[in-house]
């Protein structure tokens, strides 16, 4: 079939080929590169939160050695992770396994409000998969979408949490 071609065909053949070849191994290196930069986001999350989970731990330590109550612990680990920042806007909430918000340092007034019923513009009620990720295996990642609070553009989100079972 080839051979019956004229040599002019047989090159814009190879050159569309070729192109192709670069398109389709363009794109897998695209799909790659988004892979990694998504693990490396995870793992920064995920460190961080490890991280908040240390500064309870320490209250905690506290508490069993005697040093402080249990009630002044909690409120000592509360605002210090209130305060708490990361890349300048970002930061940590607690909710407890009803699932009500223990803190939230942006939106206090729901301090101590159950959130089963809140949900994400595509309809997942993200507390409850907080909840149910930490009950299953006691951390992990939970992805969901959330509206940009300048924008108001709807972005996708990973969150990662983690149980903090003395309290």
């Amino acid at each position: 079939m080839f051979s019956k071609m004229k040599l002019s065909t047989r090159m814009n053949l190879l050159a569309v080929f070729g192109a192709l070849g670069l398109i389709i191994g363009f794109v897998f290196a695209l799909i790659s590169l988004r892979h990694s930069v998504l693990d490396g986001q995870k793992t920064k999350i995920r460190n961080l939160v490890e991280y908040a989970y240390t500064q309870l731990a320490f209250y905690d330590e506290q508490v069993k050695s005697g040093a402080m109550p249990l009630d002044q612990a909690k409120t000592l680990a509360k605002e210090s992770l209130r305060k708490a920042r990361y890349e300048g806007v970002e930061y940590f909430w607690i909710n407890d396994l009803q699932p009500a918000i223990v803190m939230h340092p942006i939106r206090q007034k729901l301090e101590g409000k159950d959130q089963s019923d809140n949900k994400d513009p595509s309809g997942k009620a993200i507390y409850l998969e907080f909840v149910k990720t930490v009950k299953a295996t006691g951390q992990g990642y939970v992805d969901y979408v959330g509206t940009h609070p300048d924008t108001k553009q709807v972005e996708g989100k990973i969150s990662y949490v983690k149980l903090f079972e003395p309290w």
